[in-house]
């Protein structure tokens, strides 16, 4: 079962009369605050990987596959959706729902499924498309037809699952108290009517009412979710409330919920690998985390993509003949700051500049200049320095 499922598994769930702390409308509150703290931090993910530029590198030519593909995630997916708007929800379905599947529609483009069921064989898994951004489309793919991915953290579901139980209660706790703290209640005594207490009296054999019970617990219900209780008192009964009268001091609803949203943000953030710092915009160590972030979730969440397009992409032999995919445009450069760096690779024939631009996400130059090795230092052998030799001294 997803996450998502789990939600929906909370959210459509019924509380008795006789449950402690909270009411349906409470939980669901809570249910809220989670999911806005898990999808913040994986749409911060997602956003990162949506910014990726996807190069295929082929020994020759790109075929129309290839071109078709290229296309598709770094242009525009499909009719409905731009490649960055694409690779959003892959990423987030990968995390939240722990696999993801795409699938091509020809003539259209890619699509990721938004529920499907897969039939395990040996032979080659199967899986069944039942609905797709929002519609009914069903039909059955084979394993070469489509890209599975499958979210390798699995722990990730299981601490999610694991803090339903630890923090269940808490903000329904919280909403509780500060509706008692800050609640309006008084007292009325309605007019009595002696004739008609008495014809009831002995209607019901002098006992007490059976709806007694009934308004008992609809004052409970009312103290519980409403600010300005009113309760009638009869004769027979009496009420006074203990509990906060004497409150000396009310703490903030809004803070309260922004401490319990922060604290669920910090778990997921934790899970993720993501340094909290990025997710509150602190700029001490910016740099520094953010590096942590490629080198950590995002190199792992990249793996995996790129495995996924390279077996769809490409057949044995082209991947055997050197073909690949690399990502480039997940980091932000000052071309300012890396000129140095940049001129001692080219000047040493370590790389092309082509090579250089490419990984800072600028263009090839034109007419192939960028693919010529610049020596501008000289880096001879020993053996082949020119120059006088010492004469061998003979003894």
């Amino acid at each position: 079962m997803g996450i998502l499922d789990f939600f929906s598994f909370k959210k459509s769930g019924t509380l008795s009369d006789d449950d402690s702390g909270s009411t349906t409308s409470e939980k669901l509150t809570n249910v809220v605050l989670k999911e806005d703290a898990l999808y913040k931090c994986v749409n911060y993910l997602a956003r990162i990987i949506s910014k990726s530029t996807f190069r295929i590198k082929a020994p020759e030519k790109l075929t129309e596959n290839q071109k078709d593909w290229l296309y598709w995630i770094n242009t525009k997916a499909n009719p409905n959706q731009s490649a960055s708007q694409f690779w959003v929800e892959v990423v987030q379905k990968l995390l939240v729902d722990g696999e993801t599947l795409i699938f091509v529609i020809p003539g259209k483009g890619i699509y990721v499924a938004d529920a499907f069921t897969q039939d395990k064989k040996l032979s080659g898994n199967k899986f069944k498309v039942s609905r797709v951004q929002g519609q009914t489309y069903e039909k059955i793919f084979t394993f070469d037809q489509v890209i599975y991915l499958k979210n390798d953290n699995s722990d990730l579901m299981l601490k999610v699952e694991s803090l339903w139980e630890e923090y269940g209660e808490l903000l329904g706790h919280v909403i509780n108290n500060q509706k008692i703290a800050n609640q309006i209640r008084f007292t009325m005594t309605p007019p009595k009517d002696k004739v008609r207490e008495r014809a009831q009296e002995n209607s019901d054999g002098g006992r007490q009412p059976k709806s007694d019970k009934d308004f008992f617990k609809r004052t409970i219900e009312k103290i519980r979710t409403e600010s300005v209780v009113g309760i009638p008192v009869t004769a027979n009964t009496n009420y006074e409330e203990y509990g906060s009268k004497n409150t000396g001091s009310v703490k903030s609803y809004v803070d309260d919920i922004k401490k319990l949203k922060d604290q669920y943000m910090a778990e997921f953030a934790e899970m993720l690998g993501i340094p909290i710092s990025l997710l509150h915009g602190d700029i001490a160590d910016n740099q520094k985390n953010y590096e942590l972030l490629l080198e950590g979730p995002i190199e792992s969440l990249i793996t995996n993509i790129v495995d996924g397009l390279e077996y769809a992409i490409f057949d044995k032999s082209e991947t055997l003949e050197g073909s690949f995919i690399k990502v480039t445009g997940l980091k932000n450069y000052d071309l300012f700051s890396i000129s140095s760096q940049a001129d001692k690779l080219i000047s040493s024939g370590f790389v092309f500049i082509d090579e250089v631009r490419e990984e800072i996400g600028l263009p090839e130059l034109p007419d192939g200049l960028g693919k010529v090795l610049y020596m501008t230092k000289n880096y001879e052998s020993v053996l082949e320095r020119g120059g006088e030799v010492d004469e061998e001294v003979e003894t």
